[in-house]
């Protein structure tokens, strides 16, 4: 009788014992926008994206890349895909944070204002680079016209000189024909 007693307690003490089951490993991206990729290769399309922060649970791994699975689309679907190991992190257990769309759409208006920013960069080097443009032809205009004032000085100057020349050949063409009726 005891035994039996033994073997019933024994048996609803094992089955009243909670069971631990070892809990999935989670990846976080540690990189700003990460690809997650059909395949475990770069040449493998993306289809879809990780933001920093955003946790995955680990289903395997194959080589330097985690089999991952994404977060259900619209119609509740969850995909299998695959990320890099070097650009995330194995996070903690199941109370790390799970990927919440607010995130996302807080990297992705960062990253539109960042590209806007840039936008409106490029546009000010652009008017930098055609005001300099616009500087440098009136600064060649400038320099031309300066250039055909002095050539101009230069050939009236070379107009006198050759005027005053031919009145000085003239003079003493003169004089010399003065001096031979003088002497005739």
């Amino acid at each position: 009788m005891k035994r039996i007693f033994l073997c019933l307690f024994l048996t609803l003490f094992l089955f009243n014992l909670p069971v631990t089951a070892e809990e999935p490993q989670k990846a976080e991206v540690t990189v700003k926008v990460a690809n997650i990729r059909s395949g475990p290769s770069l040449d493998s399309k993306v289809i879809g994206k990780g933001f920093m922060g955003d946790v995955f649970t680990v289903l395997g791994t194959e080589g330097s890349w985690y089999k991952i699975e994404l977060l259900p689309d619209e119609e509740g679907i969850r995909k299998i895909g695959y990320i890099y190991k070097s650009i995330t992190k194995i996070a903690g257990t199941s109370k790390e944070k799970e990927v919440r769309p607010a995130q996302k759409d807080e990297v992705e208006k960062k990253e539109s204002v960042e590209k806007e920013k840039e936008k409106v960069e490029t546009e000010k080097e652009k008017e930098k680079v055609e005001k300099e443009k616009l500087k440098a032809e009136k600064k060649v205009e400038k320099e031309k016209l300066k250039a055909e004032k002095k050539a101009e000085k230069e050939k009236k100057k070379a107009e006198k000189r050759a005027e005053k020349e031919k009145k000085k050949a003239e003079k003493e063409k003169l004089k010399s024909l003065s001096k031979e009726e003088k002497e005739k």
